[in-house]
């Protein structure tokens, strides 16, 4: 028979075990004194103390509450050896077991939703995680450095090795001796200078200088005829005039001069009147004091310089005219082709006690009347006219409003109408620079 002292017991604890709630621990003086019930409420704080996850801990007490209510209404039908027994050998192993379990996976996977059951396990499990995080990190950022201390060691590898040979080049160059004076001199590069204007020499002309005074056009017609008259197989590109009734004849090859020249020389009447030779090339020689007159040129070059001298000690230039400048003289001299290429072998000629310097000289024809260029103003055939000064134009030169160039206008007004004509040829540009020594580009 049940004992009535258990079930007064059971109605006394039934609103006492329950009326707590499912996450609070029943304190040991309020626990059942029914056989069975205490164990299942030491099972519900053995639970809350393991911490599991809210839902599995308080399913867990769910159940067990349960459990206790049925050994309580049914203390006749399930006897107090039986509970205890249930107790023992099943409840208590399976929340062993849960409770394993539940640690076990924590442990291990800790990440989840579940919670582990040590606080300290988990801070210290969280802890590592994010020292593996760091260490990660720093390890991608440490390959990264050392990829671009790879390529710095490379740099400087190579840098290094040209600073060595430039410190050995600079060793070389201190252990040698300083140049003397004379060193430094002949190392120097020589200034270059012009040399001949081959073209000058190797156009086929040949040039006839009256031995009597005569012009140019009736020599001219002179030559014509006789060779009109002979029926010459020479061809000649053009009869051109120069001073003192001279005439140069170019021919377009070397053997039409030569068949030219040996033309002429069959004409006695051409032999006895005029010379025959090849045009001397001309140079000017620029900075002469002005009190140095004709004579005195040629016999301080002549001294000085002995090649422009033959054998006979002969002069083989002859001096033309003088061109005056501001502060001194220029000399145009024309000398023979055979010292013509010698002068550009020397630095300069020499007279008296100094070194004088010159170039190539190109006479450049223009009358002063009508501004053409090719003429002088004594052959002009415009001479009688009123001509402009400055343009050559048809008007004074007191009323010119604008300077023209005459070169320009006169053979391009038909062909190009647009064509800008306040600017002056580049020839004229030249031949200013030359006089006046200072640029005249925006004339």
């Amino acid at each position: 028979m049940p004992n009535p002292v258990d079930d007064e017991s059971s109605q006394k604890d039934k609103g006492m075990s329950f009326s707590s709630t499912k996450s609070q621990k029943i304190p040991p003086e309020a626990m059942s004194k029914v056989s069975g019930v205490n164990i299942i409420e030491t099972l519900i704080n053995q639970v809350i103390d393991f911490n599991l996850d809210p839902v599995v801990s308080d399913d867990l007490i769910a159940c067990l509450q349960e459990l206790s209510k049925i050994y309580i209404n049914k203390p006749r039908d399930i006897k107090a050896s039986v509970r205890d027994l249930l107790n023992e050998k099943v409840i208590s192993p399976l929340i062993k077991l849960i409770q394993d379990r539940e640690t076990y996976h924590l442990s291990n996977i800790y990440d989840i939703k579940s919670r582990l059951v040590d606080v300290d396990a988990r801070q210290y499990q969280t802890k590592i995680r994010e020292c593996q995080s760091t260490i990660e990190y720093l390890r991608g950022k440490l390959n990264i450095v050392n990829t671009e201390l790879d390529d710095f060691k490379k740099d400087l590898k190579v840098s290094s090795k040209n600073l060595i040979d430039t410190t050995k080049e600079v060793r070389s160059l201190i252990s040698k001796a300083s140049p003397s004076f004379s060193d430094i001199l002949q190392s120097r590069p020589i200034v270059p200078t012009k040399g001949p204007m081959n073209a000058q020499l190797n156009n086929h002309v040949v040039l006839l200088s009256p031995k009597k005074d005569s012009s140019s056009e009736d020599n001219r017609k002179l030559v014509e005829n006789v060779l009109i008259t002979r029926n010459s197989p020479a061809r000649i590109n053009r009869i051109s005039k120069v001073s003192k009734g001279g005439l140069i004849i170019e021919a377009p090859t070397k053997e039409d001069l030569e068949a030219l020249e040996a033309e002429l020389k069959c004409v006695s009447t051409l032999g006895e009147q005029f010379e025959i030779s090849k045009p001397r090339p001309q140079i000017i020689i620029l900075g002469l004091p002005k009190d140095v007159d004709k004579e005195r040129l040629i016999k301080g070059l002549s001294s000085k310089n002995h090649y422009l001298c033959d054998v006979n000690n002969k002069p083989l230039f002859e001096v033309k005219f003088s061109i005056r400048v501001r502060f001194n003289t220029n000399w145009v001299v024309s000398v023979d082709p055979s010292v013509y290429k010698r002068l550009f072998e020397f630095q300069g000629l020499y007279f008296e006690f100094t070194r004088l310097r010159f170039d190539n000289f190109f006479g450049i024809k223009q009358c002063r009347h009508c501004r053409k260029f090719g003429r002088t103003t004594k052959w002009c055939p415009r001479a009688q006219e009123v001509l402009c000064g400055n343009c050559g134009l048809e008007h004074p030169t007191e009323s010119c409003k604008e300077v023209i160039c005459v070169n320009c206008r006169m053979p391009n007004r038909g062909l190009v109408p647009h064509l800008k004509l306040t600017i002056k040829p580049m020839i004229v540009q030249n031949v200013n620079l030359m006089r006046n020594r200072k640029p005249t580009w925006s004339d």
